[in-house]
């Protein structure tokens, strides 16, 4: 694994390398404080953008787009109580109060420092976990990488909110589609209707381009506000106050150990998501404190963790995607839309072959940690008037963006159909309440998973017991029974429990 540190390295020696990170990072800011978008739609957007680059260029890129969402959605939090990302709603809580009375400064300072304290513990943490990840990789063959991907659908489908029928009807709704096209197993195409367009599949990028940006730009079309839908008065403070906000941190050195644990460990678990880990955090911090009472008034222990739970989650999140093949967020699943774009084959091989991939994730998830801490100290009264820019005028240029990108990379007009088309989509099922990231990563992991299945089968000679007689993949089949029957027996268990 450490044979590819020197390559994933190497591109920072360019200057045009620095550039496409430090791009990153404003397009990062920029879709972070703006409420509503987030790191899936900027990662989207650019994606065919980077279709020329050279994959370990392309990192930089993503790792400064995925390094800076969550800090610049934090600002937003801190200053006008709105936050720019689902996760950061949790840094309303303590970080609005302190600006408030006039403490916004020292609440930025804190949540940038505590960003950067959350991203390098993960990533140490990361660092030392790749090299056992890679010995149990190279145990993992077509049925481990079938259960484990089926693990990971289910934990998805189990973490939707209010309905998890739901979460697994928009992920077999995902498979359908996914399944369109020619398929070479079969020597006939599938699902095709008689139209030419469809034999190679639904093309990946116009797809989740209509899924995770249209969506959004029918929403900023249909108002006339302002994104934040108004704002108080921005408090900044004295510049003294950036040096008592790193002091915080530093006093509350167990709250980031504690919360970058947290947020490392419910990453890495595939479907959860950033904003479980962070109220997960903030729920701990109030119930190790001594006084409870101060939390949501403006406590730095509530908005510290907070940010270096969300920070390290990102960095949880890149375990199971890297090693495993298996997004442990949106986010990631657009990543891994990347890699395969750059042909690229995420999961097992990943580790073994293109390790510089991984590096490059690596360092530019902690530079741009740093770029984007200068970003938003320079920049923070600013930005946060971002927020009060009139929704009229984002629409117009997101629909533009996402417009372009898909008609980039194949020159195909019949792209930006599939991109209006999957917009359509996704907007009636995130209106009935279906979780889209069931079903982004469902159509993601469905070729995958299919590959996976039938490899399977042709090295057991068509026997389903290769499924079933290996130790891992047994592990991994009982580990998804459990998941399944946890929430079922959980009431019939806490009953049995009260009468005795």
């Amino acid at each position: 694994m450490f044979e590819g540190l020197l390559a994933g390295l190497e591109p920072l020696a360019r200057v045009d390398v620095i550039g496409y990170m430090i791009l990153g990072n404003l397009l990062g800011v920029i879709f972070g404080i703006i409420p509503g978008l987030g790191g899936v739609q900027a990662l989207t957007v650019v994606l065919p953008f980077t279709f020329m680059l050279p994959p370990a260029h392309a990192m930089y890129l993503y790792a400064g787009i995925m390094g800076s969402v969550g800090g610049a959605g934090a600002v937003t939090a801190i200053l006008i109580n709105t936050p720019g990302t689902a996760p950061n709603v949790t840094a309303t809580l303590d970080g609005y109060p302190m600006s408030l009375r006039g403490e916004a400064v020292r609440a930025i300072s804190m949540s940038t420092i505590a960003g950067i304290a959350g991203v390098c513990f993960g990533l140490v943490v990361l660092i030392l976990l790749l090299p056992l990840v890679r010995a149990i990789v190279l145990a993992f063959g077509p049925p481990e990488v079938f259960w484990t991907i089926m693990f990971g659908i289910f934990c998805l489908a189990l973490a939707s909110r209010g309905n998890v029928l739901k979460g697994f009807a928009a992920a077999g709704l995902a498979f359908m589609l996914a399944f369109i096209g020619y398929s070479d197993l079969f020597d006939l195409p599938r699902f095709t209707m008689g139209i030419g367009y469809l034999w190679d599949g639904i093309p990946l990028i116009p797809f989740f381009l209509g899924v995770f940006a249209v969506p959004q730009v029918f929403e900023y079309m249909s108002r006339r506000d302002t994104i934040a839908r108004g704002g108080e008065k921005i408090y900044l403070g004295g510049w003294d106050q950036m040096v008592q906000g790193a002091k915080d941190v530093a006093l509350h050195w167990k709250t980031v150990i504690r919360s970058s644990t947290i947020g490392m460990i419910v990453g890495i678990i595939p479907g959860v998501g950033g904003v479980t880990a962070a109220f997960g955090a903030y729920m701990a911090e109030v119930r190790a404190s001594k006084d409870p009472s101060k939390f949501g008034k403006g406590e730095p222990a509530g908005l510290i963790a907070s940010d270096a739970t969300i920070h390290a989650d990102v960095v949880g999140d890149l375990l199971p995607t890297v090693a495993f093949g298996v997004p442990g967020s949106v986010q990631m699943a657009v990543l891994l839309g990347a890699l395969i774009m750059h042909g690229l084959e995420p999961g097992p091989l990943l580790l073994t072959r293109h390790p510089e991939i991984v590096w490059a994730l690596i360092f530019g998830l902690a530079l741009s940690q740093v770029v984007s801490t200068a970003m938003l100290f320079g920049s923070a009264r600013w930005l946060g008037k971002i927020t009060v820019v009139r929704v009229p005028y984002v629409g117009p240029a997101l629909a533009v963006l996402t417009s372009v990108g898909a008609f980039a990379v194949r020159g195909n007009v019949w792209d930006i159909m599939i991109m209006l088309l999957g917009g359509v989509l996704a907007w009636g099922l995130r209106r009935y309440g279906f979780p889209l990231a069931s079903f982004g990563i469902g159509f993601v992991l469905a070729e995958i998973l299919e590959e996976a299945f039938h490899q399977s089968l042709m090295i057991s000679y068509g026997s389903y017991a290769i499924f079933f007689n290996r130790p891992i993949a047994l592990i991994l089949f009982l580990l998804l029974v459990i998941t399944v029957l946890m929430p079922i027996l959980r009431k019939p268990f806490r009953a049995v429990l009260g009468k005795m």
